[in-house]
C-alpha cells in the first residue's frame, strides 16, 4: 500500500537540502495522499507540486506521446492514458531571481500505469530528453521491482542530452536522511539508498513507504539551472524476511529435535521386545 510523506516529513527533507547550500527553491512532486485505502487503477491520479508558481506541466506517455497537463492549485490531476508502462510527468517554470539571472527548474517523477501494451521500453522514455537538465534513473525498476533502502540504484545527469561530469548530486529522504556524491566521467552516480525507516512491521503492506528526492544543479550561460527527481521508496524486506527465516530454522530444528528423540525411543522399545 503507497502512503506519501507527511508535511513534516516533507518539511525536513527540503530544509536539509537547503542547509546543504544546493538550492535556494524547491520543486517537487509527490502523491496526494489517497483516502482510506482506495486503488483503483482507472481512477484519477492526483500529484502536489511544491514550486507550483508559474509552472507547466507536461505528461510523457511510454510510446512518447505529450500532452499538456491542467495544474490547478499545486494540485495535478489527469486521467490514466489507457497505455501501459511508465509515464514521465514534468513540471517546469523560469524566473529571474533577485540578482538578474534568470532561473530554469524542473521536476520529474516516473509514474507506472496500466493499459495496452505499446511496443516500447522504459528506456525509450528515459532515453528522450524531456528538459534541458534531467536526473535519469538508469534504469528504471521493473513494475514489480522498487526503489528499497539498502539497495544501489544509478542515474545519469544530463544537460541538452550529453552527460555532465563531476556534478554534485544530493539524495534526500523524507525519514531525514540526505547523501551527496558526484557524477562520473560518464556522468553516471550511485546511491545506496538509506535505511532510515524508524519502525517496521513484518510484511510489506504493513510499512509506510517513504520519499526520495534528488537533485543538481548546472550554470550555463550565467543562466541556472536545477533539476529534482522524485520518487517513493520502500523498507528493505530483510527486516522481517530475517525474522521468518529465524522462526522457520527454529521451528525445523525443534522439529528434527522430536524426531531423533522419537526414532531413539522406538528403537529401545524394539529391543527390549527382542530379548
Amino acid at each position: 500500500m503507497f502512503k506519501s510523506m507527511t508535511f513534516k516529513q516533507f518539511i525536513i527533507a527540503t530544509s536539509l537540502i537547503a542547509l546543504s547550500g544546493q538550492a535556494s527553491a524547491i520543486m517537487n512532486i509527490r502523491p496526494q495522499p489517497m483516502k482510506g485505502h482506495q486503488h483503483n487503477r482507472n481512477a484519477a491520479k492526483s500529484f502536489i507540486l511544491t514550486g507550483a508558481e508559474n509552472s507547466q506541466v507536461k505528461l510523457f506517455a511510454p510510446d512518447l506521446d505529450m500532452s499538456a497537463i491542467a495544474l490547478n492549485d499545486a494540485v495535478i490531476s489527469f486521467k490514466p492514458t489507457g497505455k501501459d508502462n511508465y509515464h514521465a510527468l514534468v513540471a517546469q517554470r523560469q524566473y529571474t531571481d533577485a540578482g538578474g539571472r534568470i532561473n530554469n527548474e524542473s521536476a520529474m517523477r516516473y509514474v507506472y500505469m496500466h493499459g495496452k501494451p505499446t511496443g516500447h521500453s522504459p528506456s525509450d522514455l528515459t532515453a528522450l530528453e524531456k528538459t534541458r537538465l534531467e536526473i535519469v534513473p538508469d534504469p528504471l525498476p521493473r513494475e514489480h521491482w522498487r526503489y528499497k533502502a539498502g539497495d544501489t540504484f544509478h542515474f545519469i545527469v544530463r544537460f541538452d542530452g550529453k552527460p555532465l561530469s563531476n556534478l554534485r548530486v544530493s539524495l534526500s529522504t523524507s525519514n531525514g536522511s540526505i547523501l551527496n556524491s558526484t557524477t562520473n566521467l560518464h556522468g553516471k552516480i550511485s546511491f545506496k539508498l538509506p535505511d532510515d525507516f524508524p519502525d517496521t512491521q513484518p510484511g510489506r503492506s504493513q510499512n509506510e513507504s517513504g520519499e526520495l528526492l534528488l537533485h543538481a544543479e548546472w550554470i550555463e550561460h550565467n543562466q541556472i539551472y536545477a533539476s529534482w527527481l522524485s520518487a517513493d521508496y520502500h523498507v528493505d524486506p530483510s527486516h522481517w524476511q530475517d525474522t521468518n527465516l529465524g522462526a522457520w530454522v527454529a521451528t525445523g530444528g525443534f522439529m528434527f529435535g522430536a524426531f531423533v528423540t522419537g526414532l531413539g525411543f522406538r528403537n529401545k522399545t524394539a529391543k527390549r521386545k527382542n530379548k
